[in-house]
């Protein structure tokens, strides 16, 4: 037996924002801090490109002002029901400059904790993008209006920064598919394309995954992972029931010119996927968290704006008509995080904590 872990084939990965979204950064689900940590082991560099972290923050934000929206609506709902008894509502919860640090604090620390470095952006002047731009070179998609901007600026910021680390090859994680098989001659003469490889997150976790398969770290982390998929199938039933009293018709993405009035009932729950971090040291009498992918099927009413719709397709003549209800079948997809209880080192009892929508 070798006395270390052999070294992947690659020094450095880079993250695009549909990752790190998909997995809750700056509060990371077990898939990528797992992979974070086996990274670290590995003295694999972890970067984010600011580009990134400055979308991850505007993404963030419309999501923040999306929700207060929401609450001050209800608040006036509420009010307008109560007429003519006056009702004063009130709403408390930070300001939004407090959150916004708070968010920034959260990412700091985060990137702190896992070992990840931000990389700068791009200093290539705007002429020099807009030529790319206009002259459709990938991520710029063809007749699209410059699709593919933050794309291209993303990759732009990390091939600059392999320019001046010319010792290293990396990998660009990433769930884009638009963003594979890019040629970077365009944008680097001189630049060898094996020295930046575009893959998703397992495909690279299961490159580093192998080397550090050994007792103290991988095979408890294996065997926890195997009980706590087994102990999901086993109580499908109450996790449909937690769904249930979980899901709410605002966490339902509403279709083109629809709107979700209310959930009917809960058909269907899978799971695809159970993940729990790696533990420090050899569990025996602790607890863990526990994530679970789910797929749920559910019946809906939702309103349809038919005259929307016929506007959407140049129809602009009709006369309007009010919304009408109908109900839909929905397949939305979500995340259970949970807790379990490690008793001598078996995982024995597992409680369902939160739901929240995958983003992906």
């Amino acid at each position: 037996m070798s006395s270390g872990p052999k070294q992947p084939p690659f020094d450095a990965v880079y993250f695009d924002t549909n990752v790190l979204l998909e997995h809750h950064w700056p509060a990371p689900l077990p898939a990528l801090g797992n992979f974070l940590r086996l990274a670290g082991w590995g003295k694999i560099a972890r970067y984010f490109p600011e580009p990134v972290i400055d979308e991850l923050r505007a993404h963030w934000s419309r999501k923040l002002r999306e929700a207060t929206e929401r609450l001050m609506s209800a608040r006036e709902s509420v009010s307008k029901a109560a007429s003519p008894i006056s009702c004063d509502v009130r709403v408390e919860h930070p300001t939004v400059s407090i959150l916004k640090d708070q968010f920034r604090d959260a990412t700091r620390n985060a990137m702190r904790q896992f070992g990840v470095t931000s990389i700068e952006y791009t200093k290539r002047s705007s002429q020099e993008i807009f030529a790319y731009a206009v002259e459709y070179k990938r991520p710029f998609a063809v007749d699209a209006e410059s699709k593919g901007f933050q794309d291209a600026i993303i990759v732009l910021s990390i091939l600059d920064h392999l320019r001046e680390q010319s010792e290293i090859a990396g990998v660009l994680i990433t769930n884009d598919k638009a963003l594979r098989n890019l040629d970077y001659r365009p944008f680097l003469a001189d630049f060898k394309p094996d020295r930046l490889r575009v893959a998703d997150l397992d495909s690279v976790f299961s490159e580093l995954y192998e080397p550090y398969f050994d007792k103290t770290r991988v095979q408890p982390y294996r065997r926890l992972l195997e009980e706590a998929a087994r102990l999901s199938r086993a109580e499908l039933r109450a996790l449909k029931e937690f769904v249930a009293s979980r899901l709410t018709t605002e966490m339902l993405r509403p279709g083109v010119a629809e709107q979700t009035r209310e959930i009917v009932g809960i058909e269907k729950v899978e799971i695809r996927r159970v993940d729990l971090p790696f533990p420090e040291t050899e569990p025996t009498n602790t607890s863990v968290d526990i994530t679970i992918k789910v797929m749920v099927t559910l019946k809906a009413i939702v309103a349809v704006d038919y005259g929307a719709l016929r506007g959407l397709f140049g129809d602009i003549e009709s006369p309007s008509e009010p919304a009408r209800d109908k109900e839909k079948r929905i397949t939305w997809f979500g995340v259970i995080q949970a807790s379990g209880s490690v008793v001598s080192g078996e995982l024995r009892e597992m409680k369902f904590q939160n739901l929240t929508a995958d983003e992906f």
